[in-house]
């Protein structure tokens, strides 16, 4: 078979909890009949699970990993060296070695989560759509409370040990349970979430308006091998990866595909407070957050629905969400010489995002909320802004790091004072703007 039909799965996975969580839960989603069940390119496509030595013995002795094999090359790859404490750090190393190994099949990726349930067809789906000459194909992935889910799933299994939900049964059974967190994605939340990967607006009583910016790629098919995965697969990997979204799918509807996240109830309770929306806090954080293919996906909506929702009840949604999402990108576009005038805390944070990827000491700086920044100041990143940076924006850097921890209010010196009125007005010149 071509290399157009031919796919690898990957799965990091390890620990007995996850471990049980994907056997007893999310694996039998995969092998659903629109799924795996009957995969047309299953001869020709791998699945590599990247656990540990005593995990990978566990999960051989399964049956429905039996089933997988029966279906897919199954291949495991031991992590043991890479365990550490940050298991993002683990997860990370994980998935840089399946980039690897996929360029090496000069196959599509399929990026599977041990915790994600795939409603029936969704896998197929996502499979057609990169034949057909797709980049990637984006969904977004709710979450839903386990305590809740997991009996329901266990007898819903099927005598081969499948769990086949279409979009509609698990988009019921999903909303019906969904997580406190995921809550607070709603727009009228009065515990709105304040870094919410998702928006959302309910269209009736059985369905769900969703704009998202950091969808999940569930399968990527590179437009060259050798794409470095430096930081994590929705951020700087999909944007080298998958350039151009205008051949990146952002599945529409949850009819054709649909994840669901199983969490437990008091995960996430630390991100649970009163807080309401509000378009100028998202703003800030989609300045961090948000690379240009995440603005784009923010503006096609998705629709998830349990069962007949009218075209006036997606209307009314669909108009709530597009003023909201086109004020936020209205704030994200203003340029830097308005920043510069009206928000530098804004700017500040923009120019960190603008090359968080061009340096390590740039990459992973603490959470910025959009509350407050608690981010570390300018003036302790300026050194490697100035390796990477244009001379334009090292400049800039330079006086808002200055400005940061001694703002020009505060100098009392009068050759200070004006040494800074100088320079203000040298950014100012560079810029374009009125001193």
């Amino acid at each position: 078979m071509s290399a157009a039909g031919r796919f690898y799965f990957s799965l990091p996975v390890w620990g007995e909890t996850y471990v049980a969580r994907f056997l007893d839960l999310a694996l039998p989603t995969w092998l659903a009949p629109g799924n795996l069940g009957a995969f047309p390119w299953a001869g020709d496509s791998v699945c590599e699970i990247f656990t540990r030595a005593e995990d990978a013995e566990r999960m051989r002795a399964d049956p429905r990993l039996a089933a997988l094999g029966r279906k897919l090359a199954l291949r495991f790859h031991p992590i043991d060296a890479l365990i550490r404490e940050s298991k993002f750090g683990v997860f990370t190393d994980a998935q840089r070695i399946a980039v690897g190994n996929c360029d090496a099949l000069g196959a599509a990726h399929f990026i599977m989560t041990a915790d994600l349930l795939y409603s029936d067809g969704s896998i197929r789906h996502a499979a057609e759509s990169i034949v057909a000459g797709r980049q990637a194909v984006m969904v977004p992935g709710l979450r839903s409370v386990l305590e809740d889910m997991a009996p329901i799933l266990r007898a819903a299994a099927g005598a081969d040990g499948a769990i086949a939900l279409p979009g509609r049964a698990l988009a019921r059974l999903g909303l019906d349970r969904l997580h406190p967190q995921s809550r607070g994605w709603f727009w009228d939340s009065e515990s709105f979430d304040r870094l919410p990967p998702y928006l959302l607006w309910r269209a009736g009583a059985d369905a769900v308006l969703l704009r998202g910016f950091p969808l999940h790629p569930l399968a990527i098919k590179p437009v060259r091998p050798g794409i470095a995965l430096d930081y994590i697969f929705d951020q700087d990997y999909l944007a080298a990866a998958a350039p151009d979204p205008g051949r990146i799918e952002v599945v529409a509807d949850s009819d054709r595909a649909l994840l669901f996240e199983v969490t437990e109830r008091d995960r996430f309770d630390a991100f649970i407070a009163p807080h309401r929306a509000d378009v100028a806090d998202l703003a800030y954080w989609a300045e961090w957050a948000f690379n240009r293919l995440h603005r784009q996906f923010g503006r096609r909506s998705v629709r998830i629905h349990a069962g007949t929702t009218s075209e006036d009840e997606w209307a009314a949604a669909e108009a709530q969400a597009e003023a909201t999402v086109e004020a936020i990108l209205k704030l994200l576009a203003m340029p830097d010489w308005y920043l510069f005038q009206v928000d530098r805390r804004r700017l500040r944070l923009r120019l960190r995002r603008r090359y968080r990827f061009a340096d390590a000491a740039l990459r992973n700086l603490p959470l910025v909320m959009p509350a407050g920044d608690i981010g570390q100041p300018l003036a302790l990143h300026i050194d490697a802004l100035k390796r990477v940076a244009s001379p334009r924006d090292a400049l800039l850097a330079q006086y808002l790091a200055v400005d940061e921890w001694q703002p020009a209010a505060r100098l009392t010196d009068p050759a200070a004072r004006a040494q800074r009125l100088r320079q203000h007005e040298a950014v100012c010149k560079l810029l374009g703007t009125p001193a």
